[in-house]
Formats: structure tokens, sequence, C-alpha cells
């Protein structure tokens, strides 16, 4: 019994702790359930894209100018970039890396609540992120930026991510690994005090946030998957059914006898 012991206790805490965190997506790949990973790769696609065009002439001014943001930019022109910005290469962040995590956490995040609601979090987490490096450039030190980093490039897929990847976890029942992840971006911003760890913070908040505020309302997918609901059965009917009459229902219209004897006649 005790060579076992191991094997179930891991047993249950993939089923406690993993399964409602990987579920979804080992389902939608192992019964290649493509629609429901469309927008990881779309995402992905987008992210080389813009990357190869970044590193050409013609990209590199246009990427410029409609996709990369920084914070010395008015809330106008902020607006124009950010659609783009949300894909755009990141100085700090290598090629390679910035197209994995997007098709990974991406594809957690659809299979886990849909694409409108992923987008719904990625967008806003990297609206709010974008638009506190224009509050955190005009607070200033201590709790802001100093002025250099104005003219700092302040793009990338890096903040939806970690809001997407707080959403799945605080949603899946695994707040505890949600707690860790902003406890980690707060020990970040205290060690590096940056721009990009500010904007780490709000998006891990925002996708908190997000979770808690939906969890209420909607049944987590996941728990669907592993609790499906039971369909409501009919009560059969009590009456036989028979296609052709015969002994069945001329039967069935005789009065029945009673075990109960009958009691006797009273003398005259």
């Amino acid at each position: 019994m005790r060579d076992v012991a191991p094997v179930v206790k891991a047993r249950r805490i993939w089923r406690d702790r993993v399964s409602p965190v990987v579920g979804p997506l080992v389902l939608a790949v192992r019964y290649r359930q493509w629609r429901r990973l469309w927008l990881s790769a779309a995402a992905a696609g987008l992210v080389v894209t813009l990357a190869v065009a970044f590193r050409t002439r013609g990209g590199h001014a246009l990427l410029l100018r409609y996709a990369i943001t920084v914070p010395a930019d008015g809330w106008l022109r902020t607006l124009v970039k950010l659609p783009l910005s949300m894909f755009a290469p990141a100085a700090l962040l290598p090629f390679w890396f910035a197209v994995g995590q997007v098709l990974l956490v991406y594809g957690f995040a659809q299979s886990h609540a849909g694409a409108r609601r992923t987008l719904a979090v990625a967008v806003a987490a990297h609206t709010l992120a974008t638009g506190s490096a224009h509050l955190w450039l005009l607070i200033g030190r201590p709790w802001g930026v100093p002025y250099r980093y104005a003219q700092v490039g302040d793009a990338g897929p890096s903040v939806a991510v970690v809001a997407l990847l707080a959403y799945i976890l605080t949603r899946s029942r695994a707040g505890w690994m949600a707690v860790l992840m902003v406890g980690y971006h707060a020990t970040e911003l205290i060690v590096f005090n940056g721009l990009a760890q500010r904007e780490h913070l709000v998006g891990s908040l925002t996708g908190v946030a997000a979770a808690v505020a939906t969890m209420h309302r909607h049944r987590p997918r996941h728990l669907r998957w592993r609790y499906p609901r039971r369909a409501a059965t009919m009560s059969p009917d009590p009456r036989p059914v028979t296609r052709h009459p015969g002994r069945a229902d001329r039967r069935s219209t005789q009065p029945t006898t009673s075990a109960v004897p009958e009691p006797p006649l009273p003398m005259l």
C-alpha cells in the first residue's frame, strides 16, 4: 500500500488542481476541436508578421507610426496605435518567446472562456496598462517613473498574456497560483522599479478582477466539462403499448381480482 499511496496522491493532485487548468485545452487538442483554438493561431501569426515587418525598412517606419506606443504620445495618437500595439514586438522580449507565450496562453484562454471573452480581457488589460503609462509618467518619482521613460517603446503582447493567465487561474479555482503571480509582479516592481513591471502588475490585477466579476454570473467551463449536468428523464408511460389488439388488450379490459378474500354472505 505504501507504493500505491504516492500514485493515488499524484492522481488526486492532477484531478483537483491541474486538470481544471489544462483540461479544456487538452480535450480541444485531443479531439481536434480547432475551432476552439483559432484565436491563438491568429494572434501568434500576427506577432510573427509584425516582427518580420519590423526588420524591414518600410515595416519599421510603419510600426513606429501605427503600432509602437510611447508614454509621450497624446491620447488620440495612442488610440490609433492601440490595436496593433498588442502584437507589436517589444524591446526586451525575444521573438520566439513572444510567439510561444501568445500561442499557448491564448489557446488556454479560448478553450476556457471562448474567443469573445478572451479578446475582451486581453484588450481591457492592454488598454488599462497603456493608459497607466501616461499616469506613471505624470506622477513622477517616487511613485511613478522618471521622464527618461517618455520615449521608450511601450508595446508588446506581455500585458495581455499576463492578464489572460491570471484570468484563467482565478477562473479555474486556482486562486493561490494567481496570488503568487500577483506577488511575483509586485516583487519585480520593488526590485527593478520600471515601467514594464508596473504595467505587468496592472495586467495581472485586471485579469483577477475580470475573473472574480464573472465567476458568480457564469459557471466555469471546466466545471461543466468535469461535472456534466444530467439530462432530465421523463417518467415512462405506465400503460402498455401494443401495435395490434390481441389477448393483452382484452385482458386489460377485464377487472382484476383482488387478493383480499371477500367477506361471507350473511345467513338468513
